[in-house]
């Protein structure tokens, strides 16, 4: 398949793509100011089937993760505000370190490291596994049923693998599947360029510029001025994914090695890196990944998004996503545990938070939507918003907040 076939095999866009990839949590600022490497021209095609299939057996490496949006700190929505552990809200704000490896069939697997907890996902023979030191909680996630086409102008977002699959369906979150899936969804709505060569972390690399052409569908109501991916000049593997808001120089959302080690060819990691017991004594859970809670389970499954309307001004509607924000969260005090060779911290469950205290921390990092089945919820940003309707479900797009909310009303 040519690289301008496979652009065309998708009618979603890069927009939908970057929303999946934050259904995770969310995203090395700008691309490094450098000396330029010195390499040979390719074209976007080129470039685009290079990050399609790289040379790559496997890999080990550093990834910085960074939110730039804006926003006040939202660990209070999960309770974080109550312990010095991990809380998933932290990622949209400041700067993260995450461990990944990939082992390609042998299995994939992230650590996400905090100032005081470590979160790691496991993927390998099928199985996937979550462990969270803040709650000493081990979650087996469990393949779920598929579900029919919804009816109507509404479709079911099918490509995002990272929405539906806690996972992501890999096991990590990295620039190459961030990349993957930017790339497999772009159309004739977008203009790509290939910008001037840079390294990032020692590796020379080509990048790609991509930004909404003019007259794409939704481009007036877009928050994205561009995307960049840099491209590894030797194997092809995705390095560094940014997103720069309409207006900005300054990317708010990015994703890219601070340090990275190629297997050689031939050479995979072993099978023994991507296996998970839970530690003794942990609280071990099952979850379906996008389908119905499990039994037991007091968190909210969230199934695949409904899509609303096209190109850059596509809009995600996650059902019952804001119900998880006012769910109870375990805290107390911290316990040390050995899980391998990493020290993590956990708690002992203790108090929960009510329901009341939950929706006035809410309340504070939102402003209210009057609408005709009563008030919304919108968190604005610089690139994303977010609205939680008053049935529980939440929307999201990187459009504009008065977009957005049309969107959402005409979804009802």
């Amino acid at each position: 398949m040519s690289a301008p076939q496979a652009r065309s095999r998708a009618r979603l866009i890069a927009p939908v793509a970057v929303a999946a990839a934050i259904g995770l949590g969310a995203w090395i600022p700008t691309l490094p100011a450098a000396a330029s490497p010195r390499l040979p021209s390719l074209s976007v095609d080129q470039l685009i089937a290079m990050a399609e299939q790289p040379s790559v057996s496997g890999f080990t490496g550093a990834v910085k993760w960074t939110a730039n949006l804006g926003l006040p700190s939202l660990s209070a929505l999960t309770g974080a505000g109550q312990s010095t552990g991990f809380s998933w809200t932290d990622l949209l704000s400041g700067s993260h370190q995450i461990k990944v490896w990939d082992g390609g069939a042998a299995g994939r697997r992230m650590a996400l490291i905090g100032p005081a907890s470590e979160v790691d996902l496991y993927s390998s023979g099928g199985q996937s596994w979550l462990y969270d030191s803040v709650t000493d909680t081990a979650t087996h996630l469990l393949p779920a049923e598929g579900k029919g086409e919804p009816a109507g102008a509404a479709r079911t977002a099918s490509a995002p693998s990272a929405v539906s699959d806690p996972a992501g369906g890999q096991g990590a979150v990295t620039p190459q599947q961030v990349s993957a899936e930017i790339l497999r969804q772009v159309d004739s709505v977008t203009a790509i360029s290939v910008s001037r060569p840079v390294y990032v972390a020692r590796q020379a690399a080509y990048v790609l510029t991509l930004e909404p052409k003019a007259s794409a569908p939704g481009a007036s109501v877009s928050t994205v001025g561009r995307i960049t991916i840099a491209i590894d000049a030797a194997n092809g593997s995705p390095l560094l994914v940014s997103v720069t808001p309409r207006g900005s120089d300054t990317p708010a959302l990015s994703v890219g090695f601070t340090s990275v080690h190629f297997e050689a060819a031939g050479h995979r990691l072993p099978a023994s890196e991507f296996r998970f017991s839970p530690p003794p004594g942990a609280t071990v859970k099952t979850q379906p990944m996008g389908g119905a809670s499990a039994a037991g389970s007091s968190r909210p499954s969230l199934g695949r998004p409904t899509i609303i309307g096209s190109g850059w001004g596509t809009v995600a509607i996650f059902h019952g996503a804001g119900n998880a924000l006012t769910a109870s969260v375990p805290t107390g005090p911290a316990v040390v545990k050995r899980h391998g060779t990493h020290r993590l911290v956990g708690r002992l469950r203790g108090s929960r938070r009510s329901p009341a205290s939950a929706s006035q921390e809410l309340d504070a990092v939102t402003t209210a939507v009057p609408g005709p089945s009563g008030a919304s919820r919108l968190l604005s940003t610089s690139l994303i918003n977010v609205l939680i309707l008053p049935n529980g479900d939440v929307a999201a797009g990187f459009v504009t907040a008065p977009a957005l909310e049309a969107a959402a009303t005409g979804a009802r």
